[in-house]
């Protein structure tokens, strides 16, 4: 029943994640083996004022039972909630850097072959985009498996810590959000990327190469990935989580790390996979 109940959870927001691709207000165009489908087109709003298009009341009640939905569950079942929302956030952040990775090979090559005096490209020399399914898992599982519970555990840490340390005193939100973001890029930002080098090394070798990683092999990934990642998260995190302890409740605050943690594991992905 647990699983079923976790893949419950994991399709409704997949579902979310597609409904995000039409709030843009720009019609959708998706293309695959190089045929677009230009059919998608914007009818959902985020807000009774705020919409593009003509909303259809249906599509757009759907939407917004799905995110209550959704809020009820960050709050009756945090754990679950936070596992599944970060093993489809990293998926998506893979899948994301997988097509920056494929795009820029593609500019890289065009730019190639016409510094040599082409002066036509074929179309067929372009490599249709494939998602690696399989390195994907590994971040699906990285995230739900470890990121998920780890910062599950750090944020209910962080909340208390702030309120015993403002009992009895008249502290604002702007020094929250200040002792917060210092204590989380100053002991979870190594912690967890430690932690994420060891568990990606072990999934990865698993599912990739269908082999056992040994401490050496993490030992390795360590010394290679860990202090490039540590300096990408002191550029990207900091602000990103000084909003968030500023503005959202507690609750909420994993699901905005998440939506930051989508480009931020593109670029997390583009390092553990050199």
């Amino acid at each position: 029943m647990e699983l079923l109940c976790f893949v419950r959870k994991v399709i409704v927001l997949v579902w979310l994640l597609h409904v995000g691709f039409h709030i843009s207000g720009a019609s959708a165009e998706l293309s695959i083996n190089g045929h677009s489908r230009p059919e998608l087109q914007p009818y959902y709003v985020i807000s009774e004022s705020s919409f593009v298009g003509h909303p259809h009341p249906r599509k757009k009640n759907l939407l917004l039972s799905a995110w209550n939905a959704y809020k009820n569950e960050a709050i009756e079942r945090p754990l679950i909630t936070k596992m599944y929302s970060a093993g489809i956030m990293s998926g998506v952040g893979d899948v994301l850097s997988q097509w920056i990775q494929w795009f820029k090979a593609c500019h890289d090559h065009t730019a190639a072959v016409r510094a040599i005096g082409e002066q036509f490209f074929p179309p067929e020399a372009f490599p249709a985009f494939r998602i690696n399914l399989p390195r994907v898992l590994v971040f699906f599982l990285a995230g739900a498996l470890y990121m998920g519970p780890y910062l599950n555990t750090w944020f209910n840490m962080l909340d208390k810590s702030w309120c015993r340390l403002a009992e009895g005193r008249n502290l604002s939100d702007t020094k929250r959000a200040v002792y917060m973001t210092a204590l989380d890029q100053s002991i979870s930002a190594p912690v967890s990327n430690l932690g994420f080098m060891a568990v990606f090394t072990f999934l990865n070798m698993l599912i990739m190469d269908g082999s056992l990683a040994t401490i050496g092999d993490v030992l390795v990934k360590i010394k290679t990935s860990f202090m490039p990642t540590l300096a990408m998260n002191f550029r990207f995190w900091p602000a990103v989580q000084f909003v968030n302890f500023f503005a959202v409740p507690l609750e909420m605050r994993f699901f905005v790390s998440s939506l930051a943690t989508i480009v931020w594991n593109a670029l997390l992905s583009a390092v553990v996979n050199q």
